[in-house]
């Protein structure tokens, strides 16, 4: 079997941000190429305090883009 080339993924655009009950964990869509190179669009539950997958790089996104987005009400 071959030993796959994983890379670091890319976050490409967050398009929606949205708030659950629980307090601090949002819902936010995005636009991302995985670390196998596959590019697509899809929700990911972010929790502040995950240090795994794509929390840590959404985590960045959200302190440097703080003012610029909305988080939409839990549906």
């Amino acid at each position: 079997m071959a030993e796959e080339n994983l890379n670091q993924p890319i976050l490409h655009e967050v398009l929606s941000l949205q708030a659950t009950a629980e307090p601090g964990v949002l819902v936010i869509t995005i636009d991302v190429t995985d670390s196998r190179g596959d590019r697509f669009t899809a929700p990911f539950g972010y929790r502040p305090d995950d240090p795994y997958g794509l929390s840590p790089m959404l985590r960045q996104w959200l302190a440097e883009n703080e003012g610029s987005y909305t988080i939409e009400p839990a549906a």
